[in-house]
Parts: structure tokens; sequence; C-alpha cells
């Protein structure tokens, strides 16, 4: 595969921390209800649910990523979106504010002519107070 021969290892690496520090304050990994930003065809979502986390939603722009999302990591979602977070359809808003998310993820998507600061700051909105927030961003 084309992202081993390159040494992409954000997603396990971010999902690892997240639990490791999950751990360390006493939470529990079953507890977080993730919601993942420009979640493509499912990396991060397959790396964390290896890690215990039952419960993460995604939300792409792209519907190729959704299609990848269901030839390449079928049942990780919970649910999959194909929306602009900068422009949610009311069932959608709906039913993120109903989620009470308590973690938010953007793994590798978050750059210029990617994902706009808007659309994260949105989704960061999402969550509830004290909740989990893990990002890198990458340049090109």
């Amino acid at each position: 595969m084309a992202l081993e021969k390159l040494h992409y290892r954000s997603p396990e690496v971010m999902a690892t921390l997240l639990t490791e520090n999950l751990q360390n304050s006493d939470e529990s990994v079953k507890d977080l209800k993730l919601l993942e930003l420009g979640s493509g065809s499912g990396l991060f979502g397959k790396a964390i649910t290896k890690l215990g986390v039952t419960s993460i939603i995604g939300i792409d722009i792209v519907p190729e990523a959704a299609e990848a999302t269901l030839r390449d990591s079928l049942g990780v979602y919970e649910n999959y979106f194909v929306e602009d977070l900068t422009q949610l359809s009311t069932s959608t808003h709906n039913f993120f504010r109903e989620e009470k998310f308590n973690g938010f993820v953007c793994c590798s998507a978050l750059s210029e002519g990617h994902i706009p600061v808007k659309a994260f700051a949105t989704g960061v909105n999402f969550i509830k107070n004290q909740g989990w927030v893990l990002f890198n961003n990458c340049e090109k």
C-alpha cells in the first residue's frame, strides 16, 4: 500500500495519544463519543476502534470518501455524513446537537485548501464542555 511506503502513521499515532490521555485522566475509552471531521476513507476510525472506541461519527465533504469508507472501513462508523460542516442540513445539524459528542477529531485534513478553520471551529462547537479535541495539520 502506498501509505505504508510513505510511512503514514498519523491515524495510529493520534489514536494512541488520545487513548493514552484518556487513561491518564481516568476516563474510559468506552465512554468516548467522537465526531471526526474529514474522515476520508476511515483510516483514523479504524485505528481508534482497534483501541476500544465504539462510538464514532464521520463527516467528509467528498462523496468518494464515503464510498471508500464503505469499501475499506465498513462498520467502523455509526454514521457517516457527506456534507459541508459549515453548511449542514437542518436534519444533520439537529442530529449532531443530539449526539452529545465528548470528542472531536480532525486527522491530517486541516490545511489550507482542504478543511478551513471555520469548519474546524464549527465541529468543535458540537462537543460538550470539557470534551476532547485532537487534530494535526498538514503542510503542503
